[in-house]
């Protein structure tokens, strides 16, 4: 039987130093629902508006969220090196750098004398092996979607190539992040299919091979390039990519393979979390409050630019400027948009939808 959600009023005052703070009077409710949460929103606060869908998997509404710790996992360096080096002949250079937690860590690259190469650190999961061969597919496929040169949408496609089924893609990848003991618990695997056809109709900007035909380069670069998310309790989980990069998109997926007639030619792994310490949320901050608190961050610039929301979504974010040994795991709602008149200007805020604080 599903859950009621009801509205909880509570008087708050929470000041966040540098960011958004939330409401003074702000209003929760038990849980979201259709009733509280539109499925699109439409609205002018002062100089920012909201035009935007609200994007809440269905599997979350009427029932509590979760918060809770996560821990990243750990590479099998053994399992990696069985997999990768394949008795290869390689010169190894290691050293140390930074983790996940401000902390000097050991990572280790390993150079093919055919000029592949594997890394694996400083950050507990993060593993990076490149083929010789990769780098003409990476400059053909673009999946950031702030640049002009964003092409992902042309290679999203349901078909299969001929040497190999998405499917056995899949199970192939999962196996050996299985291996590596970094496979997550729950995840969404997005296939960028570069099929013969599409890639024969954008060769005269791409194969720069003058011993090729934009036919034969075509068929040499046949790929699929994998996007791997994880998920958690049926949203994304979502965290700062290499604590850096805001943007959720597979062009940021903690796990990002490419595989050819060849096999696995690329494999890159970044954070990837077991959760833990679980536990409900007895109320979430009411969406209207969630707008009121995107609409001041700007509205308070001291400027005449008018900025525009074009996204809302629900995740499941994990903090990793946070923690020492693990990282909070919270409900948080991403608002992303742009400057009216100046789209290459994105906006954002991150808001914590518990408590209504801005995340920075």
């Amino acid at each position: 039987m599903k859950k009621t959600c009801v509205w909880i009023i509570i008087a708050v005052l929470l000041i966040v130093p540098g960011g958004c703070k939330a409401q003074e009077k702000a209003e929760y409710v038990s849980c979201y629902s259709r009733e509280n949460i539109p499925e699109t929103y439409h609205e002018n606060i002062e100089r920012v508006s909201f035009d935007m869908p609200v994007s809440v998997s269905e599997e979350v509404l009427d029932r509590p969220l979760m918060q809770a710790k996560a821990v990243s996992k750990n590479v099998n360096k053994e399992e990696a090196y069985r997999i990768f080096l394949n008795g290869e002949e390689v010169e190894k250079e290691e050293g140390k750098a930074v983790n996940e937690f401000g902390k000097k860590a050991e990572y280790e690259i390993y150079y093919f004398l055919n000029g592949s190469n594997l890394s694996i650190g400083p950050y507990s999961s993060n593993m990076s092996y490149s083929n010789s061969g990769v780098n003409n597919i990476l400059s053909i496929i673009s999946l950031e979607h702030r640049f002009e040169s964003y092409n992902g949408d042309l290679f999203r496609k349901n078909i299969d190539l001929p040497f190999k089924s998405r499917k056995e893609a899949e199970r192939e990848l999962a196996d050996i992040m299985r291996r590596l003991e970094i496979l997550p618990e729950t995840y969404e695997a997005a296939f960028y299919v570069l099929d013969k056809n599409t890639l024969e109709s954008i060769a005269p900007d791409f194969n720069y091979d003058e011993n090729l035909s934009d036919e034969e380069w075509a068929e040499r670069n046949e790929a699929y390039y994998v996007a791997v998310q994880q998920t958690y309790d049926g949203l994304p989980l979502y965290h700062f990519y290499f604590k850096t990069f805001e943007q959720y998109e597979d062009a940021n997926a903690p796990i990002q393979a490419i595989f050819t007639e060849k096999g696995i030619v690329n494999c890159d792994s970044e954070l990837i979390f077991d959760v833990l310490e679980e536990r409900e949320c007895d109320r979430m901050i009411k969406f209207e409050d969630v707008i009121k608190i995107a609409a001041e961050k700007y509205n308070r610039i001291l400027n005449d630019t008018k900025y525009i929301y074009n996204n809302a979504a629900l995740y499941y974010m994990v903090d990793v400027h946070s923690g020492k040994e693990s990282f909070p795991v919270f409900p948080a709602w991403v608002l992303e948009g742009y400057e009216a008149g100046n789209e290459a200007n994105q906006i954002r805020i991150i808001i914590n939808a518990i408590t209504g604080d801005e995340v920075k």
